[in-house]
């Protein structure tokens, strides 16, 4: 469930969202408030919009992206710090075949 706003009055005169003391979300989606901290928690009125479920994400590349060379040297350059065990992680970050500083200068 989507609230389009956690205000609880609608017209000039209601309470605002700085009226607010408390919120409790629930799992399946309702928002409860409270005025003051003695009050009784209450359904926060307005009309709550069900939420499209996404059952899967698409593919935000095509291809496998790739780092600068300069950021892979300094990647390298930090090995020297880290576990061993990491090393081959960092060996097999694919980055670019030419320097984008060396392509900037031609």
């Amino acid at each position: 469930m989507i609230y389009s706003s956690i205000r609880p009055g609608r017209s000039s005169g209601d309470p605002t969202v700085t009226d607010l003391r408390m919120l409790q979300y629930e799992p399946n989606g309702i928002i409860y408030y409270k005025l003051n901290f003695y009050d009784e928690l209450r359904e926060l009125p307005g009309r709550s919009k069900k939420v499209q479920s996404i059952s899967s994400f698409p593919n935000l590349y095509t291809s496998e992206t790739k780092i600068p060379l300069e950021k892979w040297y300094d990647l390298q350059f930090l090995k020297g710090m880290m576990p061993s065990n990491t090393h081959s992680f960092y060996d097999n970050i694919p980055c670019e075949n030419e320097s984008r500083k060396m392509l900037k200068r031609q």
